[in-house]
């Protein structure tokens, strides 16, 4: 298995972000929501990834997760327990509910090989046949489960 080994040190640019997201971790103010906004391959989804892994890690320093951890070593695997993903899929003709849940080994598969993929590289690697892809009302269900564990 690929591991995805997103460290702050390993995200392309971002300083004055990353920098702000240590400070809040270190002053213990994370926001309960956070959004990370940028035009496509600006590597929110890595920066996403490298920040989930400080705020998880057990050994962190004041600049970056240590990536030895068992915390570090399950984010690297994507199977943190406390690591979640939404992301668009589509409905299949026979599917009622569609969630991100079914498509999470593909997913992971995808993102191990490439952090810094485009919208339209994962709605072909689903083989989505020009379907849109979607976050469907299902999930929000789904993400209240999850949290509420």
């Amino acid at each position: 298995m690929q591991l995805v080994r997103m460290l702050f040190r390993d995200v392309i640019g971002q300083k004055p972000v990353i920098q702000n997201l240590i400070r809040s971790v270190q002053e213990g103010r994370i926001s309960h929501a956070q959004m990370l906004f940028g035009p496509e391959g600006a590597g929110k989804l890595p920066l996403a990834l490298a920040y989930s892994r400080y705020i998880l890690c057990t050994s962190r320093t004041a600049e970056d997760a240590c990536g030895h951890c068992v915390s570090c070593q399950k984010v690297s695997k994507l199977i943190h327990p406390d690591l979640h993903f939404v992301f668009p899929v589509f409905r299949e003709k026979t599917a009622e509910k569609v969630t991100s849940e079914k498509f999470l080994p593909l997913w992971r598969s995808f993102l191990q090989n490439n952090p810094y993929f485009s919208y339209n590289q994962w709605m072909k690697a689903l083989d989505s046949e020009n379907k849109q892809g979607m976050i469907f009302v299902e999930e929000s269900a789904e993400i209240l489960r999850k949290l509420s564990l």
